[in-house]
């Protein structure tokens, strides 16, 4: 079980990580991406999932460990 998450990418495998993050017990995840409007759609999955979702850049996400990163940025990004 982690209590929070970290997702790098925020397309359409971003939508199935953010969906097994909730399963795994987070209550907060970071979404990094390029496009802060892309993250839209994941904010307001993780509401119904009851998560907080926030929109990091990637020039701004804070570096360090974190319980759990899933990258879905596809090949050769």
């Amino acid at each position: 079980e982690v209590d929070r998450g970290r997702i790098i990418g925020a397309g359409a495998t971003a939508t199935s990580a953010l969906v097994a993050l909730a399963e795994l017990g987070a209550h907060r995840v970071d979404v990094v991406a390029r496009r802060p409007l892309a993250v839209r759609p994941l904010i307001e999955l993780g509401e119904q999932l009851g998560l907080l979702v926030t929109s990091v850049s990637f020039e701004k996400a804070p570096r360090g460990e974190w319980p759990l990163t899933i990258a879905t940025l596809p090949g050769g990004a």
